[in-house]
């Protein structure tokens, strides 16, 4: 049997465990107090009807998605099968199962069914309700039942893997009802439709995708295979994304209900902090409080009273307490399932937590209070005051000092809530003495209990074992005794011990005794009977079984001292597991637990996964368990025993356990997280975290619980101390990551204070590890940074950033991100400390500017603003702790910074040159030469001055000049230099404007006399000296500027740039600071500066070489420059000067790729000449005069932002400056041009093709409206637009090319030159899409246009044939054009061609191929079509073409066609000639030898040409012997060679028809007869000559034959097949006979093959030949069987002739006794019809006497004809005879077989199920009828235990079946099989209909009747009293129960309870429902107390069935239209009850 599993192991759904059972109808199966309250047992169908604008078609999309792939996946599933499901057709298919089935209460397919029911109303219910906005709903339902039909489908064989399937779904059932009960809401926004569409389009994805996957596997499994499917694999991320919808749904309602209020948490936010951060953990909180499936069927029911009365009292709570292991678990799940449905009439919500003492960390008071809350959040949707108080909670308490308390304020919120909404809820906590923390239970339980009694319907239940101090008024207490569940042990015990063969082996009595004494060792242990059971399972024998059960100790831990030794525990891996699981801080995960047993810490590796779950099942002993993905100990007791017992001992010590799990966790870590990862600020988001952990399946695990780990082992001691081994040092991750998951983690998991500890640990730890310099350590330091800071402790987080940044200089790049974001972070916590003497902290400080100083140095340059703002907190700090020797030094570099940034003349300059001069500086080394140059800036002192008047230095320079003519350059240089020397001297004495004046003029002079001399290197010196004075000198005259700018011009023409960059600076910034920059020279200065700028950086560009200083003196300069035009222009205008300047600066910023600054400049120049560009509004535009250089400026800022990566900001500013253009210029303007191809540029470089064509899209709505359709750029927009769309395979590029051609061409008969491009791509797209019409109209513009300007045109030879070939194509085919016009475009082709190629070219040989072509299509053109052709042929021979392909194709073709020329104008008599007859055959005799070497003379062209051959040899005349022989040839070639009988027959009738076309019919004949002769007689000598001789041939060639003697007949009789097949079947027959006869095979086979062979001859009416076999067959048949006949030799012929028609028939098994048994029962009953009794009897015995003898019998498939022979000479069903004497003697006959039978199927254990069920139901009929009760109960119960492999019964046959086994064990005496049927039998009816139903009544009738028979009138009682329950809840809508049923019952009732003498269930249950029933219905039957105490015999005992009733009908047999209108009925009824059963169904929970 194939079966599917699925792991059970399947992950909880993210989600809280909250039930609600919903205030509707529950059918209650068991439960006295299940009623409603009348108002509430209406369940009303309504019909709403809604439109709704918003249509949802996505769901109908997706679901018809995936029922196409259920109909592509599944072959047996069809979109029939779609059609015939509906919710009616479902819920009836689920009824039939569960009446086919019958499982019982509780059992696996009792609960799938339940579910799937349940489900699939639910999901109907909603598609009703969204079918206003969801079109075709009804299709989207049919498919999502379908789906679940599938998997029912499946079958209950699988039920323990769609039990989790369906257990899933029912959830998301429960999840419908949730919201349906909220259906208000669905109108009130379009997200809250769209969330219901997607969530219901992802549950009809889900189940369908589930279908598939199972129905997929299960089809391919064969028998006994079984596979394992993981649920949460293959569907998790389905499962997932519904949830995630449900999610969305929730929160669009809290987003309704909140409105526009803001809140400091969204509600996302809110939910995270309410659920465990751990996601296992998450998932053990959110599990089911136990296993359902481990409940023993009909267990916990006692505690169903207890709970009805604390209900219904007026007690908060009820405190259940225990022993452990006393079911308390299993109790409190019970429990919780229970109040899913109606209890006492009223309707119970539950939310729940379960303390487990494996999860410390979920099992304190937060983690309760949390659970709570977020089961009522999730319930309470919309709620907004518990969701104010949940925000208020996390804001007040972020850092969780106080928030229990604020928990607790907040869930009374919740509880408010519920209150306003008169519901009623029940919080279950099991588990509370497993809570942790400071708080005891019994606090726990009191704060509870005070908090539910402020709220009429909030109640609590809490199971614990026995506490003190939990009793408080108003609290119930119940101790759980043995007494209580003894029955409840009872029950398990016997359903455990079921599954061993030795306790089955027993009786019931033994069976009974054992388990009673195994119950009172239990002493009310559930654990220990567990343990036993499991025990038990060891034993093999059936002694040491029941010995083992009598020898066990009552003591639970000496039984599981003894359970945990059948543990392996000396295999390695079961103790490192037991010691990991009893270490873990919470259970682990499957695969946490593999990845830790992979490890090996010995051997530092990590082997392949550990397959946890077979090791568990091979060698824990059931110890240990798998829930919901969790491993985990079966019971805490098995966990404590092991703790208590074996850690020290056979497992580690705890600290050493620690140890290892510690050490194994940080190796997984290291081994794991390998890649480098520099530290880092980032905080992970929890998207990361799980994407992170999702790919280690320890890594979770280890980052929230290692440290935890770590305290406890013996690595750290009692106080704190770290005690590191060197293995642990070595297995210690190194990975900086691992301290951000930390971090990420722990702030979310610990408190602050909790969080920092751990953090130091780990830092002491990877100190330890690593030392001081490593990045983990340089990371832990950040963060601890990072917190300090947060809590505003900075000088505690500044020294942590320090250390962090000293050792990133040390293991990273000096400058990188993170120690500049380290150094950043110190100075920002230190810039507020009072500083005033030198601390450690002081000392950080001064360090940290130091290294600031060169940060900024590095990366701003050595001037800039922020290393001067540095240098002074710097000097400020050394000021403040008294240490100015250091602050002087500081100040003097400062100075010369500010020097070099702004100049001598800065203020700052001058402030900080007073501040040094009144200094003492000490320097050595390098600083004694910046002294000097610091003295030298001094005047010395000089001569008088009067001597240096202008008129002398004219002179003396003049003099100069004149040595220098005449050659004397010696005295002129000499003149120079005294000149040079006295005014430097007097200048030093005596300076003033006039005397420097002169000293720069006459330098001057005298270095041009050195350039003239080419004395360029001293002229350079002493303009650097000239320089060197003046550089730092403080210019007052606008004179004294103007030569120094004369200096600096000087400089520039002798190439030194940097120093003229630097005077013109100083120029510059004179004019600057007496504020005429706007002077003429000024701006010639700016002017020079820019032209030195660019020729410097052309320079740098060419020699790729700079300094620093030279580039930072460069930008300095160039950006003062800017800054003076851009402090001008803001006030005035921008003019050239800004823009040049501006450029300038862009351009060196660009070259050293500053882009942030250059992003500044630009966008301050853009503030200037084009602000609106850095706007976004839409309207921008350009004006003015500078229009290209602010576009050029605004392009800058695009490239700016491209190179920076900032795509979206430079797309924005591309798009402006295009949108600028275009709302300024023309539309072609060239501006628009570039800015649109630098836009495209930039969205094809990224490969954004649909803002390209978005983009080219506008610019050609542009172009054609304002530059007209036929302009350039128009049409290159077109061919650009078409090229784009074409590449990406969009169709619409053809539109721009029509538009193309359209405009250019107008209706021309030629094609524009710019238009060819684009008509001939349309010329392919029209053949493609076949558009004749248009493919004409573009190949005739095509056309012309080669034909008449091939020259002006690049026409290919390939573009030619192409347009040649579609061009005569639509116009023959399409247009239908006359002849004439395909004939001139040939002539033009082949003359254009001639002229246009050369005349070797192939394509003229292709155009005088096609120009014969055409011929061919007209007779007046044949001979030009031949003429044509020969001269192909001549100029392939003579010419040589392009290739040798080409050629051989062409000659092919040609001759072929040449030859179909030469027999169409032969035999058509255009030509007769001999000539042309000649070359014809000459022609085709050639064409036909190729043909025949390339394909064989059978192929079908290969004849067609041999048919032409022979039609002109025909015509020719004197070639009949040669067509003959061609023709015979042929024939004899195709038969021995050709051994394919379809090729044969084509080529027989090909042939045969060429015989015929010739007159040669008779020559074709004598030939047929020669070959059959030949293929059929062999050697046999034949009456005619053969002429003919042929090899060995296979049959096939009867093919031949027989499709050549038809094709020659002209009519023929018989078909081929018929002939065929009489020729084959008749030779076989016979030759098998002779064979046969002369073999040794049985007498059987000889029969059946001369019974074949005789059957052969009577179909064919050749009775003569037919009667001598059957004679010769009856005679062995006799000598073989004679002896066991003993009738008449006549009476055994007929049966033997009979026996020889059904031994002839075809069959493709053979039985001989199967034959005999068929032949008896038909020929008898043919004779009985026939009236032929006697005979008929003969005939009957004879058969029966071989039967008997040979014990055909025995034989299964020959009791249905056994049985119907009975019968039939019983006369049942059939003519009996008149004669009385031969109707006793047939009558005992039959009685004969019957008996005979019956012995032989008991001989043969032969199983009566496999009959037919007429035949079935006809022996339980005669069976009946004998009154043979013990027969009849042993085939009755065989049918019914073959009830699942009878498909074919439907749920009424089954349920008839059920019914008759029930009063068969009665009659039997089996009275308790009888009941415990009769029960099932019940429960299935009343949960597929219900209570009120014939059926249901009939067996709850008979059921009662069962139990007042055996004395058991309490249960009696319990069923008639639930029938009553069932009429008083009935409504008036249904109208099922009038007065007689209603005074039945109560009568039934009353009798019950004078038989038994009480109530059974207490006076108030059923007394007043008796009141209320008989009041209702008007029944009177006194007062109940008035009811007597004598119960009559007769009224509710047993009613037997009479002799003839035992008759088993089929349903199916009922009349097609009776049968039509039952089903429409009953499937309403179905419904009906489904629904109002799924009322109360759930499973609780979100």
């Amino acid at each position: 049997m194939e079966s599917l599993t699925v792991r059970q192991d399947l992950p909880a759904i993210d989600k809280p465990t909250i039930a609600v059972a919903v205030n509707e109808f529950d059918h209650s199966d068991s439960d006295s107090s299940s009623q409603h309250a009348k108002s509430q047992t209406v369940v009303q169908e309504r019909t709403i009807t809604r439109t709704s604008s918003f249509q949802m078609t996505r769901v109908t999309e997706a679901t018809r998605s995936i029922r196409s792939r259920i109909v592509q996946n599944l072959d047996d599933i069809d979109e029939h099968y779609f059609s015939q499901v509906g919710i009616r057709s479902y819920v009836e298919f689920i009824a039939n199962e569960r009446l086919v089935h019958m499982p019982r209460k509780d059992s696996l397919w009792d609960q799938v069914l339940k579910a799937a029911e349940f489900f699939g109303v639910q999901l109907n219910d909603l598609g009703s309700r969204v079918a206003y906005f969801v079109p075709e709903i009804e299709f989207v339902s049919q498919t999502a039942l379908a789906s679940c039909l599938m998997l029912l489908e499946l079958g209950h064989n699988n039920a323990p893997a769609i039990n989790s399937t369906f257990d899933a779904l029912s959830d998301f059932g429960y999840l419908i009802s949730h919201f349906l009960q909220q259906q208000e809401l669905f109108d009130a926004s379009r997200d809250i439709q769209e969330d219901l569409g997607d969530v219901f389009e992802g549950l009809v994805h889900l189940v369908g995708e589930i279908a598939i996957y199972y129905r997929a596997r299960v089809n391919r499994l064969s028998s006994h295979q079984a596979i394992s499917v993981d649920f949460q694999a293959t569907f998790g991320k389905d499962v997932d994304r519904i949830w995630r919808k449900k999610q969305h749904l929730s929160n669009h309602i809290w987003a309704l209900k909140l409105g526009n209020k803001r809140y400091a948490y969204t509600i996302e936010e809110i939910r995270s902090k309410l659920c465990p951060v751990d996601q296992p953990a998450e998932a053990l909180l959110f599990s089911r409080l136990a296993d359902k499936a481990e409940r023993a069927q009909g267990t916990c029911e006692w505690i169903q009273g207890h709970l009805l009365n604390f209900l219904r009292s007026n007690d908060k709570s009820l405190t259940i307490t225990g022993a452990s292991g006393c079911g308390k678990s299993m109790l409190a799940s019970w429990i919780k399932d229970r109040l899913q449905s109606t209890f006492g009439r009223v309707s119970y919500e539950t939310i729940s937590h379960t303390f487990a003492n494996d999860a410390q960390s979920e099992a304190s008071p937060i983690a309760f209070l949390k659970h709570l809350l977020s089961q009522l959040l999730e319930r309470n949707l919309g709620d907004v005051k518990l969701y104010g108080a949940l925000v208020k909670v996390f804001e007040v308490n972020a850092a969780k000092t106080n928030l229990e308390a604020s928990l607790w304020d907040a869930l009374k919120f919740g509880l408010q809530t519920v209150q306003e909404q008169k519901s009623h809820l029940l919080i279950v906590t099991d588990g509370l003495d497993e809570i942790s923390g400071h708080q005891s239970a019994a606090k726990l339980h009191k704060r509870l209990h005070e908090c539910v009694s402020q709220f009429d319907r909030v109640r609590t239940i809490t199971l614990s074992k026995p506490i003190s101090h939990l009793g408080l008024a108003g609290c119930r207490n119940l101790v759980i005794t043995p007494d209580h569940n003894e029955r409840d042990i009872t029950i398990y015990l016997h359903d455990s011990l079921a599954q061993y063969q030795h306790f089955n082996s027993e009786g019931h009595v033994a069976r009974d005794d054992f388990v009673d004494s195994l119950v009172k060792k239990a002493k009310g242990s559930f654990l220990w009977a567990w343990l036993v059971v499991k025990l038990l399972g060891k034993e093999h024998s059936h002694g040491s079984f029941f010995k083992a059960g009598q020898d066990i100790q009552g003591n639970t831990h000496a039984v599981l001292h003894k359970f945990i030794g059948q543990v392996d525990l000396k295999n390695v891996t079961t103790r490192r597991m037991f010691e990991f699981m009893l270490a873990a801080s919470r259970p682990l995960t499957v695969s946490e637990m593999g990845g830790l047993l992979a490890i090996d810490l010995q051997n530092r590796t990590v082997s392949l996964a550990v397959d946890v779950r077979k090791h568990i099942a091979t060698h824990c002993f059931s110890s240990v368990v798998i829930r919901n993905g969790l491993v985990r100990f079966k019971h805490s007791a098995i966990r404590s025993f092991i703790l208590s017992d074996l850690c020290g001992k056979v497992l580690a010590s705890p600290a050493a356990i620690h140890t290892e799990l510690t050490q194994c966790l940080l190796f997984y870590v290291k081994n794991s997280l390998v890649a480098s990862r520099e530290p880092s600020f980032e905080v992970l988001g929890w998207s990361t975290l799980e994407e992170t952990f999702g790919k280690y399946q320890l890594l979770q695990y280890t980052v929230r619980n290692w440290v935890a780990h770590f305290r406890l082992s013996t690595l750290c001691g009692q106080n704190g101390e770290i005690k590191l081994s060197s293995t642990f040092k070595t297995i210690f991750p190194d990975s900086s990551f691992f301290g951000i998951l930390e971090w990420s983690c722990w702030q979310r998991q610990w408190s602050l204070s909790e969080t920092v500890e751990r953090h130091n640990i780990t830092l002491q730890i990877r100190k330890a590890c690593f030392g001081e310099n490593h990045l983990s350590v340089m990371q832990t330091m950040m963060i601890l940074a990072t917190i300090h800071r947060s809590t505003s402790s900075h000088i505690k987080a500044a020294e942590y950033f320090y250390h962090a940044c000293i050792i990133g200089q040390a293991v990273l790049h000096k400058f990188s991100a993170v120690v500049i974001a380290c150094t950043t972070s110190f100075l920002t916590c230190t810039e507020t400390i009072q500083i005033t003497k030198r601390t450690e902290i002081v000392t950080y400080r001064e360090t940290m500017v130091r290294f600031m100083i060169e940060i900024c140095k590095s990366r701003h340059g050595a001037s800039s603003d922020q290393v001067i703002r540095w240098y002074e907190t710097l000097c400020e700090l050394y000021i403040a702790i008294k240490e100015e020797q250091k602050a002087i030094v500081l100040y003097k570099e400062l100075h010369e910074i500010i020097i070099v940034r702004f100049g001598r003349n800065h203020p700052k300059a001058r402030g900080i040159s007073e501040t040094l001069g009144g200094l003492t500086v000490v320097l050595r080394g390098d600083s004694d030469q910046d002294v000097k140059e610091y003295d030298e800036w001094f005047f010395e002192t000089s001569e008088e001055m009067e001597e240096f008047d202008k008129l002398r230095i004219s002179i003396v320079l003049r003099m100069c000049k004149n040595y220098e003519h005449s050659g004397a350059f010696f005295m002129a240089e000499k003149l120079y230099i005294k000149l040079w020397r006295r005014i430097s001297e007097t200048c030093r004495l005596n300076i003033t404007l006039e005397l420097q004046i002169l000293k720069i003029d006459i330098s001057l002079e005298y270095c041009r006399f050195l350039q003239r001399i080419k004395r360029i290197d001293e002229a350079q010196s002493i303009l650097l000296c000239l320089w060197a004075e003046y550089e730092h000198h403080e210019c007052e005259e606008e004179t004294l500027i103007i030569r120094i700018k004369e200096l600096g011009t000087l400089f520039k023409a002798f190439g030194l740039l940097t120093a003229a960059v630097s005077i013109f600076s100083k120029v510059w910034s004179w004019f600057k600071s007496k504020g005429k920059t706007t002077h003429e020279e000024a701006l010639s200065t700016a002017i020079l500066i820019t032209e030195v700028v660019e020729e410097i950086e052309t320079t740098m560009a060419t020699k790729k070489t700079t300094t620093t200083t030279s580039s930072t003196v460069t930008e300095t300069v160039v950006r003062e420059i800017y800054e003076t035009h851009y402090e001008r222009c803001r006030h005035t205008k921008v003019d050239s000067y800004f823009f040049k300047s501006c450029m300038s600066l862009i351009s060196i910023y660009t070259s050293q790729e500053k882009w942030s600054e250059c992003e500044v400049v630009i966008k301050r120049s853009l503030e200037l000449t084009w602000k609106a560009i850095l706007t976004i509004d839409a309207k921008i535009t350009l004006s003015g005069a500078f229009v290209k250089e602010s576009i050029l400026v605004a392009t800058q800022l695009a490239i700016c932002y491209h190179r920076q990566h900032y795509f979206e900001k430079a797309e924005e500013i591309y798009l402006r400056i295009y949108r600028a253009c275009l709302a300024s210029f023309n539309f072609d303007h060239a501006c628009v041009a570039e800015a649109s191809l630098v836009l495209i540029r930039f969205y094809e470089e990224y490969h954004r093709h649909e803002k390209v064509i978005e983009i080219y899209r506008e610019l050609l709505e542009g172009y054609r409206k304002h530059c007209g359709s036929a302009h350039q750029l128009t049409i290159q927009t077109l061919y650009a637009l078409g090229s784009i769309c074409l590449t990406l395979g969009r169709k619409e590029a053809y539109g721009y090319y029509i538009d193309i051609v359209t405009v250019l061409n107008k209706n021309s008969k030629h094609c524009h030159h710019s238009a060819f491009e684009a008509a001939f791509i349309l010329c392919c797209h029209y053949h493609e899409e076949k558009r004749w019409t248009e493919l004409r109209k573009i190949c005739a513009v095509l056309w012309e246009t080669f034909v008449h300007h091939h020259r002006e045109f690049e026409f290919t030879e390939e573009m030619v044939i192409t347009l040649y070939e579609r061009y005569t194509y639509v116009l023959e085919f399409h247009a239908k054009v006359e002849f004439s016009v395909l004939y001139k475009i040939s002539i033009e082709y082949r003359e254009t061609v001639a002229k246009r190629f050369s005349a070797s070219s192939t394509i003229l040989i292709k155009a005088l191929v096609a120009l014969a072509a055409i011929c061919e299509k007209h007779e007046e053109h044949y001979h030009e079509s031949i003429t044509i052709y020969e001269e192909v042929i001549k100029r392939t021979k003579t010419t040589t073409t392009t290739t040798t392909t080409v050629e051989e194709t062409v000659i092919k073709t040609v001759k072929q066609r040449l030859s179909s020329m030469y027999v169409t104008v032969i035999t058509t008599g255009k030509s007769s000639s001999t000539t042309t007859v000649e070359r014809g055959i000459a022609i085709c005799l050639e064409i036909f030898e190729q043909l025949k070497l390339e394909f064989g003379c059978w192929h079908e062209r290969t004849l067609t040409q041999l048919r032409e051959l022979v039609i002109m040899y025909h015509k020719h005349g004197k070639h009949e012997s040669t067509i003959i022989k061609l023709l015979e040839a042929v024939v004899i070639e195709t038969i021995t060679k050709v051994t394919t009988s379809v090729a044969l027959y084509q080529a027989a009738a090909t042939i045969a028809s060429i015989y015929l076309s010739v007159g040669l019919a008779k020559i074709g004949h004598n030939l047929l007869h020669q070959l059959r002769h030949l293929i059929v007689l062999h050697e046999m000598t034949s009456s005619t000559e053969i002429t003919i001789s042929i090899g060995k041939v296979s049959k096939v060639a009867f093919v031949f034959l027989i499709a050549f003697e038809q094709a020659l007949t002209s009519k023929p009789v018989l078909s081929f097949s018929e002939v065929m097949a009489d020729i084959l079947l008749e030779s076989y027959l016979y030759e098998e006979y002779t064979r046969t006869i002369q073999s040794s095979v049985s007498i059987e086979i000889k029969l059946q093959v001369g019974a074949t062979l005789y059957t052969f001859w009577l179909e064919r009416s050749r009775s003569a030949q037919a009667d001598v076999l059957a004679h010769s067959l009856f005679s062995i048949f006799q000598s073989s069987f004679k002896e066991y006949f003993h009738t008449s030799e006549s009476s055994t012929f007929t049966f033997f002739l009979a026996l020889l028609v059904f031994l002839g028939r075809d069959t493709r098994t053979f039985d001989f006794g199967h034959l005999v048994c068929q032949a008896a029962e038909t020929k008898v009953s043919t004779l009985i019809a026939a009236g032929s009794f006697t005979t008929a009897h003969d005939v009957a015995t004879a058969a029966f006497q071989l039967i008997s003898a040979k014990h055909y019998f025995q034989a299964k498939h020959n009791i249905p004809h056994g049985y119907r022979l009975a019968a039939l000479l019983a006369g049942i069903d059939a003519r009996t005879p008149t004669d009385a004497k031969l109707r006793a003697t047939m009558l005992a006959t039959s009685r004969n077989i019957a008996n005979a039978m019956l012995d032989a199927c008991r001989a043969a254990n032969l199983d009566f199920t496999a009959l037919k069920f007429e035949d079935v139901s006809g022996l339980v009929r005669l069976l009946g009828a004998q009154e043979n009760y013990i027969e009849l109960e042993y085939l009755l119960l065989q049918l019914w235990r073959s009830r699942e492999v009878h498909r074919s019964w439907n749920a009424e046959t089954v349920l008839m079946v059920g019914q008759k086994l029930v009063h068969a064990h009665f009659k039997a005496g089996h009275v308790k099989e009888a009941v415990e049927l009769c029960n099932v039998i019940c429960y299935n009816l009343r949960r597929s209909r219900s209570y009120l139903e014939r059926e249901t009544l009939d067996m709850s009738a008979l059921l009662a009747q069962l139990y007042t028979e055996m004395g058991r009138y309490s249960e009696a009682m319990c069923v008639h009293g639930e029938v009553l329950r069932e009429i008083d809840e009935e409504t008036d809508a249904d109208k099922t129960v009038d007065k007689e049923l209603a005074s039945h019952v109560l009568e039934l009732l009353m009798h019950d309870h004078a038989r038994l003498g009480r109530w059974e269930k207490g006076e108030r249950g059923y007394a007043e429902l008796a009141h209320r029933v008989a009041g209702r219905y008007g029944v009177n039957k006194g007062t109940v107390e008035a009811w007597g105490k004598d119960a009559s015999d007769k009224v509710g005992k047993y009613q037997w069935i009479a002799p003839h009733e035992w008759w088993i009908q089929n349903a199916e047999e009922m009349e097609d239209e009776k049968k039509k209108q039952h089903n429409i009925k009953k499937r309403e009824s179905l419904l009906k009850a489904a629904k109002r059963r799924s009322y109360g169904f759930g499973k609780g929970g979100f």
